[in-house]
């Protein structure tokens, strides 16, 4: 127990009845009260180091976490071989939004598209709040073709709900693929950019 909470319990068990002593109890009580703060330091630094991987508004993966994921990503298709595919969405008239109806409005649209793109794409992949009204996912092994496919679908779901709201705001979606679009975490990220920016001005 710690901190009024059970954490757990140290339990031992014997063929034969009234098998353990009284001294023998003590000792055993003794040493759960010596484990219990590990296990509950090493329970408080998994929620910590979770809870550093997530954006508290939308709670999707953050930018930091976003890194980190594309460059293992990568270094897995370098050991590995394959493809996988990157996604950069972001939001068209989300200033106009956040000016009409204020900032904890726009912060409830934030965290709902998050949502939103979360249901959209497959198990398998990971969604990520790329910073301000710009989201990311990292779909592996997908080939341009299906990246498409998930593009499309997050695409119309968020435009669906967007529009039923009647809230003006509306995405753009860029994409890029590797190998074919870069072998680097800037060439994929600068591509799908630029994908993202054609798709926002045409």
């Amino acid at each position: 127990i710690y901190a009024g909470k059970s954490l757990g319990s140290l339990s031992l068990g014997s063929r034969y009845p009234q098998a353990y002593k009284d001294g023998q109890i003590k000792l055993l009580e003794q040493l759960a009260v010596q484990i219990t703060p590990a296990i509950a330091n090493s329970q408080l630094y998994a929620q910590a180091r979770e809870k550093a991987r997530l954006d508290e508004l939308t709670g999707l993966f953050n930018r930091r976490h976003f890194d980190e994921r594309l460059r293992e990503e990568i270094n897995r298709q370098v050991r590995y071989g394959g493809a996988f595919s990157l996604i950069m969405l972001d939001l068209d008239s989300f200033k106009a939004y956040n000016d009409v109806y204020g900032h904890p409005a726009g912060d409830t649209l934030l965290h709902d598209i998050g949502g939103l793109i979360k249901q959209a794409i497959r198990t398998s992949d990971q969604a990520f709040r790329y910073g301000g009204d710009e989201f990311a996912a990292i779909l592996p092994r997908t080939t341009p073709e299906d990246a498409y496919m998930v593009a499309e679908r997050v695409r119309i779901r968020v435009a669906k709900e967007m529009e039923a709201r009647q809230s003006g705001v509306t995405c753009s979606i860029g994409l890029a693929s590797y190998p074919a679009d870069g072998v680097m975490p800037g060439e994929l990220i600068t591509t799908a950019d630029t994908a993202l920016y054609y798709a926002q001005n045409t």
